[in-house]
């Protein structure tokens, strides 16, 4: 188990790190301050050293020179909060195998750390194997001096090193495999160290790299180089790719100066290295070619955010690095968060998406659509933020509201000169009807038989302009929404029953049957008594207006929770074209100056609006000269 040491003067950082890592399983040390760190130094065996870059009384990569100084076999990994070019650079100079830049998330921190210690591990690996090359080549050199008889001895010492070397051990003559161990056999995947022996190099070795590893061999062998290290890409006998790295130095073999080496499969190693380095590039290309903006701010600064961010706000990356986010942000804007921050405080949860207003650099206002998710980074409280510009947006909105009130108040002009017009007629009407009425008694018995007709004639037209003047008010008033509804309890038999004794002498005078079939028990319904006696009576007077022969059948019954009510002529019918528009005012199907029946073509239009009102159905069957049935469908009254 790995002994990680934290070193950071800021507590929540140190406790946030130590969890992390304590549930990876790591043993983990923290410090405060250098002077702890180096007392827990000296008294532990601390593999790896997580530190802050900037530190009170010197600096991460002071306290790295000085760990590398004292114990260089430590790892050391800075953490920063300004990654930049430089800062990696030097930090990568002066001896540090990583670098983590702030903000450090969990899998950011276990996938580093991870990798450090799979890397110290090889790295103490090669260490023990190069000191035990080293202490193979002197035994063997002074063997070799001393000219020792002892031949089988020093043949044993040998084997057992290389036998039990966790790394594969090779000479090489002449560009061949003259000796190696079972493990470098293992490697590439063969049998034994009998099948791989006087194969020749380029058989171990990538076409890619066999050249620089042939360069290095030869240079060893002419004494160029004493050593070499590097990692090259290996094939195995099966033809796969393998990560290979190579320790090599030269020796005296039988005689001639000959390569020798060892090499460790680093493929793991490698695969996790570009692993980690294709997921931070696709991680930091979606951050960064996403169509929206992107930000985190954390204590009043943007800690990381996008070019859409910049591109929206119309400031370079440099300039927000030095703002605060409240001198980019309207007014209105920080009342907002200010309400949002107090409504958090309360223990409420305002909502995560919301619209704003931000100061663009050149000062226009923006409307932005801001979706934020409160974060913990690092153990303080961040907001990351999905910003979009929808000032287009507002302002087609602000069109869209300004063209309806001009509209509205363009309609209510209209509503109101017609309500008008129809008081101004309706007066003069009462009077023509009163005096008429007033005529017909005073002198109806001196004129003649004959003229008798006129007063009816008065009447007729004036009560036939009284209904014109109604109906117009009627949709003059619910186009303005002045039409109040009172509804209450209404037996649907009785209305019905009212309506007809209402308009039966019409039907009697064009010798039509007027038909009511009806159950008897009472039918309640909950709704409007005018409207709904308005509606029945506009529809059976258009039954009686369009039908010259036969009857008309009023028939209601009941069906689940709902009344249905049927009114069916045996009129002229409307055709399927007319009936697309039949609910609109003002329209007939007989239209003009040579219509065939009086009207101005409202009746239906206001019993559409007056049954939508009560939430009542209307359906309708018709066909030319087949007649006509409106079939309208009732809730039951609950309460009945």
């Amino acid at each position: 188990m790995a002994h990680i040491l934290v070193v950071d003067d800021e507590r929540n950082i140190r406790r946030t790190l130590s969890e992390f890592l304590t549930q990876a399983k790591y043993k983990v040390s923290v410090a405060e301050n250098v002077e702890q760190a180096f007392e827990i130094l000296a008294d532990s065996n601390i593999d790896v050293v997580l530190t802050d870059i900037i530190m009170p009384r010197i600096t991460g990569v002071q306290l790295l020179k000085r760990i590398k100084e004292l114990s260089p076999e430590i790892e050391v990994v800075l953490m920063t909060g300004e990654p930049t070019f430089e800062t990696a650079s030097e930090a990568i100079r002066t001896g540090a195998i990583d670098y983590l830049s702030k903000p450090i998330t969990k899998d950011m921190l276990l996938k580093t750390v991870a990798n450090v210690v799979k890397i110290k591990s090889l790295r103490d690996e090669r260490v023990q194997l190069l000191a035990s090359n080293q202490r193979y080549q002197t035994e063997l050199e002074l063997l070799v001096e001393e000219r020792t008889s002892d031949l089988v001895d020093s043949e044993q010492k040998f084997r057992q090193l290389t036998d039990n070397s966790l790394a594969g051990i090779y000479i090489l003559l002449d560009q061949k495999i003259q000796y190696c161990n079972d493990r470098f056999a293992e490697i590439f995947g063969y049998e034994s160290s009998q099948e791989v022996t006087g194969l020749a190099l380029e058989t171990f070795i990538h076409p890619d790299d066999f050249d620089s590893v042939e360069k290095a061999v030869t240079s060893r062998i002419r004494g160029e180089t004493k050593t070499s290290q590097h990692e090259v890409k290996g094939l195995q006998k099966n033809g796969g790719i393998i990560h290979i790295e190579i320790l090599g130095s030269s020796i005296q073999y039988k005689g001639q100066k000959a390569a020798q080496g060892m090499l460790l499969d680093i493929t793991k190693r490698t695969q996790a290295r570009e692993l980690l380095q294709q997921s931070e590039e696709k991680y930091r290309f979606l951050f960064e070619n996403i169509n929206d903006a992107l930000a985190i701010t954390q204590n009043g600064k943007y800690i990381h955010f996008n070019h859409q961010f910049c591109e929206m706000l119309g400031y370079t990356a440099s300039e927000l690095d030095q703002k605060d986010y409240r001198e980019i942000i309207s007014k209105e804007g920080l009342e907002m968060l200010a309400e949002r921050d107090k409504q958090r405080k309360r223990g409420g949860q305002p909502p995560t998406r919301y619209e704003t207003t931000f100061l663009m650099k050149d000062g226009q206002v923006i409307h932005v659509d801001v979706n934020v998710t409160i974060i913990n980074y690092l153990g303080q409280t961040a907001s990351y933020a999905v910003l979009r510009d929808i000032s287009e947006r507002k302002k087609a909105e602000a069109d869209i509201e300004a063209a309806l009130l001009k509209a509205k108040q363009a309609n209510e002009v209209k509503d109101q000169f017609i309500a008008n017009i129809s008081h101004e007629i309706r007066t003069p009407l009462n009077s023509i009807l009163g005096f008429s009425d007033l005529f017909k008694q005073r002198y109806g018995e001196m004129v003649s038989v004959k003229d008798q007709d006129i007063f009816q004639y008065i009447t007729n037209a004036s009560n036939r302009l009284m209904r014109t003047v109604d109906s117009i008010l009627n949709i003059s008033q619910l186009n303005a929404g002045a039409f109040k509804l009172q509804k209450c309890e209404i037996d649907l038999n009785s209305l019905i029953k009212n309506v007809l004794e209402e308009i039966r002498m019409q039907a009697v005078k064009k010798n039509l049957e007027l038909i009511f079939n009806t159950p008897d028990q009472q039918a309640m319904i909950f709704s409007d008594n005018h409207s709904l006696h308005q509606a029945i009576l506009n529809l059976v007077d258009n039954a009686i207006k369009y039908t010259n022969a036969g009857k008309i059948e009023l028939s209601l019954s009941q069906k689940q929770n709902s009344y249905r009510l049927s009114i069916q002529d045996t009129g002229i019918g409307i055709s399927e074209e007319y009936q697309k528009r039949i609910f609109e005012p003002y329209t007939q199907e007989s239209e003009g100056f040579t219509k065939n029946f009086q009207g101005i073509g409202l009746g239906l239009a206001l019993t559409k609006r007056y049954l939508e009102l009560n939430d009542i159905n209307l359906e309708l069957e018709s066909s030319k000269s087949l007649g006509t049935t409106f079939t309208l469908i009732f809730s039951e009254y609950e309460g009945s």
